[in-house]
């Protein structure tokens, strides 16, 4: 809440990393995340009016997923943009020992596809009965690039590093962020 962002900002936090996911209110069920669309928005406009550094991770692709869903999404992020810094767009990946993985019927997944590589775990590639193929989310995200990049305030190479990125604001040098 509003009071709780304040706090954790006097307390010096200048930047949180949401998974807000979707845009859309059926994917947001579907993947479980508990909120909703116009509950992320709140948090983002309070967390802004903080003086907190937003940054926004989405997923494309998320079985069952249309382009309208996903376009939804660009939609959410055009309309918060004043309040969000960075947007993070990743095509979604199966996982093996997920839900997801474990129920594939229930999310519309009608093959695994498991591809043995030398070091790492099986690359794990699916089908779907209905929405975005994963090719076909990789391109949508490539044809949204720019949108995505316009919202952006910060140079999009922070990207790179997501949860391994650690802000230091040394307090004797009075920086405001």
């Amino acid at each position: 809440d509003f009071e709780t962002l304040k706090t954790l900002r006097e307390s010096g936090l200048v930047m949180i990393m949401w998974g807000i996911e979707s845009g859309n209110d059926r994917i947001l069920k579907l993947i479980n995340k508990g909120t909703n669309k116009n509950d992320i928005e709140k948090v983002l406009t309070d967390s802004h009016t903080v003086r907190i550094k937003n940054v926004a991770y989405t997923i494309v692709g998320f079985p069952t997923e249309t382009k309208e869903d996903f376009i939804d999404t660009i939609k959410f992020l055009k309309k918060n943009q004043e309040n969000i810094d960075l947007v993070s767009v990743s095509v979604f990946g199966l996982q093996k020992g997920t839900v997801i993985y474990n129920n594939p019927n229930k999310f519309g997944i009608t093959k695994i596809i498991e591809e043995e590589r030398t070091v790492l775990e099986p690359k794990l590639t699916y089908e779907v009965k209905e929405g975005l193929s994963q090719s076909e989310a990789n391109k949508l995200r490539d044809k949204y690039k720019r949108t995505i990049e316009n919202i952006n305030k910060y140079p999009k190479t922070m990207n790179y590093f997501r949860e391994h990125m650690f802000c230091l604001i040394k307090s004797s040098q009075n920086i405001k962020p």
